[in-house]
């Protein structure tokens, strides 16, 4: 079984942080990922000074072999980051490597960071922009729900990630996907309990990897296949 996008279900949604080598083992895995899958770019803590036509490769790869949907990786340090900054990392994704969405990390999901996020989700989507917000965490001011087509509500350990608490999940046209991402996930075991739980939790996009820090996104996991074909069974 495939996803459609227009499917309930938990889909795989990837952050791809390892550059793509020619013959790059974890770049051919990416060709696995289902319909109705995300995947996160990120060349340089964002789109770097200039194109790198080894991503442009890579995304056209991608595109010519599976239906996910990428994002660009752009930094918003927890709102302090200007506008201006991080709207112009998205207009060089835009332009270097066709995204279909921008990814904005380091999310403060307060009320008084809700304007400027207001703001730069606004612009994105004037730009026909998908937008993905990464506080990591399940507790947020409620108008963040409308503001992006996913959010991050969790980004960490496994141990934690069993222990964390999660709220009922909200109803309505106007909420957003919600995505879990957890590491130092030992076994494909153990990443078959997360993926039971995420589903659990109304998980949207998940992925769950035996990396850890300080960047446990750098590869795929030893059971990627086997997690791919999980999240491929019917919920």
């Amino acid at each position: 079984m495939t996803f459609e996008k227009s499917q309930t279900g938990t889909r795989p949604g990837l952050p791809a942080y390892f550059y793509p080598w020619p013959g790059s083992a974890h770049w051919r895995g990416v060709a696995a990922l289902p319909p109705g899958s995300d995947l996160v770019l990120d060349p340089a803590d964002g789109p770097g000074r200039t194109v790198d036509p080894r991503y442009t490769e890579a995304v056209e790869r991608t595109r010519s072999q599976t239906d996910a949907r990428v994002y660009g990786y752009v930094d918003t340090d927890y709102g302090l980051r200007p506008v201006t900054e991080v709207l112009d990392d998205a207009r060089l994704f835009q332009q270097w490597y066709g995204i279909d969405g921008v990814f904005l990390d380091r999310v403060l999901p307060m009320a008084e960071q809700l304007d400027y996020y207001a703001t730069v989700a606004g612009a994105l989507r004037q730009a026909a922009l998908e937008v993905a917000l990464n506080p990591g965490q399940p507790v947020m001011e409620s108008p963040y729900l409308a503001l992006a087509d996913h959010i991050v509500v969790f980004e960490g350990t496994y141990d934690h990630y069993l222990a964390t608490p999660f709220p009922p999940s909200p109803r309505g046209e106007a909420v957003a996907t919600s995505w879990h991402l957890v590491y130092g996930v030992a076994t494909e075991s153990a990443m078959r309990e997360v993926v039971a739980l995420a589903r659990d939790r109304g998980a949207g996009l998940v992925f769950v990897t035996d990396g850890s820090m300080p960047n446990p996104w750098d590869r795929l996991p030893a059971y990627w296949t086997q997690q791919v074909d999980l999240l491929a069974e019917a919920d």
